[in-house]
């Protein structure tokens, strides 16, 4: 198989040391072979970047190995073309492995253009991406921690969970600190319900009426204090990743419809398959009407004349309102409409059942393939 890149390098990266091994020559000739051994330090890396930049390398490939590949791809992403594999996809022939023999299969593969590159995002992107995940787990941690204060407040023989829809709200969590204080009455407890909550005081003071051991409210403080400290940092990271955030853009300069709410661009998309409702603006003003304060809020027409798909139905024809007409839909005249037959208020149509809508077009499909073909006699 001939080469397609003349120098490239392969990685073996693990969490202690990287394994490079450079591979040059065009194809047809037999390349030459370099292995150096580096750390994982940003000072080796940096050592690692110089070397390959010495040796003239255009590409670069690694296994995607845990996150060990990550701060490596970090440094060589500027200089270099940097390829991370699949470890399934680049294994080689079980055996004798090595490190150096793992870094030179890659390096091989890298050449004959046989590693197919995995998606890795700008570092934009993997900034947001890695808040947004940090941010999953953070909801996770505290749905378990609610998860364990509600097992211990049903264990003592508090029943909030039955009376309260959210048991960690601003009412639930004044009264699980005066839990966790101890001391305070039932009612006393309930009391402290908000808004709606207060046309269940009678139901919170049975539901308030258990018992709580010493250890068991060292535990709801416990969990008081845990549950405070990651909403804490989920409204810091939240923070964090609406500065990181792309901007979108608004909805009346995307042509969202103002009365139809805002559509994603899949609705756009259905939109112009679909013809109908398509809308032109005239001016600046008509397009940021709906977004610029002190601009006309009206909404805006279609304009017919310039529709790819034909021009208006005309005014005094029924289907008028139906919206714009097909390039090859003709204006049908009323007296070619055969009336349809039948009882005074019951007309039929074919096979005796009731036209859809006699008065509008024709009342059914037969007659509207003859009216067609005495059109085309007509014409002829």
């Amino acid at each position: 198989m001939d080469a397609l890149i003349e120098r490239v390098a392969g990685l073996d990266v693990h969490q202690g040391s990287v394994v490079a091994c450079s591979i040059l020559g065009a194809a047809g000739r037999r390349p030459i072979k370099e292995v150096r051994s580096f750390g994982t330090m940003r000072q080796d890396l940096a050592a690692l970047r110089e070397w390959l930049l010495e040796k003239g390398v255009t590409h670069v490939g690694m296994e995607s190995t845990g996150v060990y590949w990550q701060p490596v791809h970090a440094a060589l992403e500027v200089d270099f073309t940097v390829i991370v594999g699949n470890a399934s996809h680049m294994r080689n022939v079980p055996g004798r492995k090595t490190d150096v023999k793992d870094a030179e299969w890659i390096a091989d593969l890298v050449r004959h253009g046989l590693v197919r590159a995995s998606f890795v995002p700008p570092p934009a992107i993997r900034v947001l991406r890695e808040l947004v995940r940090h941010r999953k787990a953070l909801v996770g941690t505290m749905a378990a921690e609610r998860n364990r204060t509600l097992k211990l407040l049903e264990g003592a023989g508090i029943k909030l969970a039955g009376v309260m829809s959210s048991v960690f709200g601003v009412s639930g969590m004044l009264m699980l600190r005066a839990l966790a204080e101890g001391g305070a009455a039932p009612a006393a407890m309930a009391d402290l319900a908000k808004r709606r909550l207060r046309s269940k005081i009678d139901r919170l003071a049975l539901a308030l009426d258990g018992a709580l051991a010493e250890h068991q409210r060292l535990l709801l403080r416990m969990h008081i204090r845990r549950l405070e400290e990651i909403g804490r940092d989920l409204a810091e990271v939240e923070a964090a990743i609406c500065r990181h955030a792309p901007l979108r853009r608004p909805a009346s300069l995307a042509g969202d419809h103002p009365r139809r709410g805002r559509a994603d661009d899949s609705g756009h998309r259905r939109q112009d398959r679909g013809g109908h409702g398509r809308l032109r603006h005239r001016s600046a003003s008509g397009r940021l009407g709906w977004a610029v304060p002190g601009q006309p809020r009206k909404r805006p027409q279609a304009d017919a004349s310039q529709h790819p798909q034909g021009q208006p139905i005309p005014q005094g024809h029924p289907g008028h309102r139906r919206g714009l007409r097909r390039a090859n839909q003709r204006h049908i005249p009323a007296r070619q409409v055969p009336p349809a037959t039948g009882t005074h208020g019951h007309e039929k149509g074919r096979r005796g059942c009731r036209a859809q809508d006699p008065g509008r077009c024709l009342p059914h499909a037969a007659a509207r393939r003859r009216l067609r073909c005495r059109w085309r006699s007509e014409s002829a």
